[in-house]
């Protein structure tokens, strides 16, 4: 057989809707399939938020120009950093229950 006999396979096959591909999936499936998708997109919005908090923090240590003995700088950057540390948690309770 050739590559072009598998085509003339699967003309014969009818396409099916999304929302068809569930059909047989029980109550909880479909609702488990759901939380998968939000927690999913949830994840995904935290990239962006790890980009723009590390542009912050960048920008605090070019901005500074004597962090040594700056306990407001000091202050800033752990504040940062803990926020940096529970996006990272965050992000990955939820991926992992994903």
């Amino acid at each position: 057989r050739s590559d072009g006999d598998d085509d003339e396979d699967f003309s014969a096959v009818k396409p099916v809707s999304f929302l068809e591909l569930f059909r047989f999936a029980s109550t909880r499936e479909r609702v488990a399939i759901g939380v998968a998708i939000v927690l999913s997109v949830i994840v995904g919005m935290t990239l962006p938020a790890y980009i723009c908090l590390s542009g912050v923090i960048t920008t605090l240590y070019v901005d500074v120009k004597e962090p040594k003995g700056n306990l407001d700088f000091l202050h800033q950057v752990w504040r940062l950093s803990s926020l940096y540390g529970v996006f990272f948690a965050f992000t990955f309770i939820v991926g992992y229950v994903e």
